[in-house]
């Protein structure tokens, strides 16, 4: 069997492509114990996201197996121009139809059972930026074809603007390298996925640090995805990577943010109506001297941020998150660590709802001196629905504890259970009485910090003996872990259980 290593969910494997023709964005295979002579088999193709322009880009995914299949196949039919050969699992070609973000399942046949992997595929008409350089379109993008005179190529600015004349949704490849913007770029108003070659390799970032202007702003109602990139350095702006005011949906998948300095919103600033999804992100060393170090959410936008990792971000009223009336934060499987707000909470709100599970809150502070570090309602307005979390040495100014604040004691607190909460909870004790929730209560972590666990971002292990092992509720599970681990597992012995917190213990 040939070595599988683990990659990074911020990591690229490019297999048998040329500098510009394939791109092929990797995270973590789940790879099957290896068998002894053949009689066990096991497959893991090394991408999990796969991007190609259409009739350009040339794919070539080779699978690693162990054991000795009789035959692979594939479900649903791959696009026109790539096969999978049915002998040795190798998928290759050039894609000649077009496939949204599709999920193909390759069964490994042998002599006694089969065993599967997955990966998804987004194939659509684009372009491949060739240049690392900043430049427009020479044509402003009125035509089909992306060339910079003063990028020497096909730059960002001018995919962006040539894509933006398109119809239908878009693909824009960048490279391992630093791309550099001199200005925002364009509003971007026509559907497009922004994809890189894994967040360590493809970086967007301005000519000089936070110059003054955000990455970009999504106007209308498009659809923006970005994957597989490392955006730093913008602002100070509201939203200083991505601002969206209008029904737009900001997808973010597999991808980094550091740097970015914002007025409302460290990262995104959203409002009247617009939507955010991350699934893996990493986010340090963000902020605003107002509202949300990482996101500000406006009247009426909603977020669903899930697998993340934030530390070191900066925010006067929320560390990681602030929000308004009529807005809804769902946060799952994330790591909040150091990170530093002025006046009030890592999750913060005058109004609005949150909804939060199996997260790991430890470790934030405030320079307030009776500032909360966690959990901040600040008026009766605010609801919160919490379930299979850790909230532990959060601190004021003064180096006291203070996990959970209620400004207002009408605000709701409502406890789904699974709590471990290293303090007596402050004026939100009342409320924290669900199943399994257990206040002033040492979570017990292994080692000072976050470290790498296995997965795409730094996470926190429980240790032998923490009542975070089997302490949450199974009706609140998350499905996975913040590491791709699956919930609830058998860790201790007595049945699937599932844990509190962002690391679920597996057997």
């Amino acid at each position: 069997m040939r070595s599988v290593s683990r990659l990074s969910l911020f990591g690229l494997l490019a297999l048998g492509c040329g500098a510009s023709a394939c791109i092929v964005f990797s995270n973590p295979a789940e790879v099957m114990p290896a068998g002894d002579g053949g009689s066990v088999l096991s497959i893991a193709y090394p991408s999990r996201d796969v991007y190609a322009i259409l009739s350009t880009t040339a794919v070539s995914l080779v699978p690693d197996v162990d054991g000795t299949p009789s035959a692979f196949s594939i479900s649903p039919a791959l696009p026109s121009g790539l096969v999978l050969n049915s002998e040795s699992g190798i998928i290759a070609g050039v894609p000649g139809t077009v496939a949204d973000d599709v999920e193909y399942t390759v069964t490994a046949a042998g002599d006694v059972g089969s065993v599967q992997d997955s990966f998804r595929l987004t194939v659509l008409a684009g372009y491949a930026v060739n240049s690392s350089l900043d430049g427009p379109d020479d044509d402003g993008g009125a035509d089909t074809s992306c060339f910079s005179t003063a990028a020497s190529g096909c730059s960002l600015r001018a995919a962006v603007q040539t894509a933006n004349g398109q119809a239908g949704k878009q693909l824009i490849l960048l490279q391992s390298q630093t791309h550099t913007l001199a200005s925002a770029l364009p509003n971007l108003d026509s559907d497009l996925v922004l994809a890189g070659m894994g967040a360590t390799s493809s970086v967007i970032a301005p000519a000089a640090a936070n110059p003054g202007h955000r990455f970009a702003e999504v106007t209308g109602t498009p659809t923006l995805k970005l994957a597989g990139v490392s955006v730093n350095d913008f602002g100070p702006a509201n939203g200083a990577v991505l601002a969206g005011y209008s029904a737009s949906a900001i997808v973010v998948k597999n991808s980094r943010f550091d740097g970015n300095r914002g007025g409302d919103g460290g990262v995104f600033d959203l409002g009247l109506g617009a939507t955010l999804t991350v699934d893996g992100a990493h986010f340090e060393n963000n902020g605003t001297g107002n509202w949300g170090g990482v996101v500000n959410l406006g009247s009426g936008s909603s977020a669903d941020i899930q697998n993340c990792y934030a530390t070191r971000n900066e925010g006067t009223w929320g560390s990681f998150s602030h929000i308004y009336a009529g807005a809804i934060m769902s946060i799952t499987n994330c790591t909040l660590y150091d990170n530093v707000n002025y006046n009030s909470g890592t999750l913060a709100s005058p109004e609005g709802t949150y909804h939060i599970r199996n997260v790991t809150l430890v470790g934030n502070s405030s320079t307030n001196p009776t500032g909360p570090a966690g959990y901040y309602f600040f008026t009766d307005l605010v609801t919160y629905f919490s379930a299979n979390s850790i909230l532990a040495d959060n601190r004021d100014g003064n180096g006291a504890e203070n996990n959970c604040h209620k400004n207002n004691v009408a605000a709701v607190l409502n406890s789904l259970g699974g709590h471990i909460i290293s303090d007596a909870a402050g004026n939100c004790a009342a409320e924290l009485t669900g199943p399994n929730d257990q206040l002033a209560t040492n979570p017990l972590l292994v080692g000072a910090a976050p470290a790498d666990n296995g997965g795409a971002t730094l996470t926190w292990l429980p240790q032998a003996g923490s009542p975070a092992l089997d302490g949450g509720v199974n009706s609140e599970c998350a499905a996975k872990d913040q590491r791709g681990e699956p919930r609830p597992a058998d860790a201790l012995g007595g049945g699937p259980l599932c844990d509190a917190g962002a690391v679920e213990a597996q057997p």
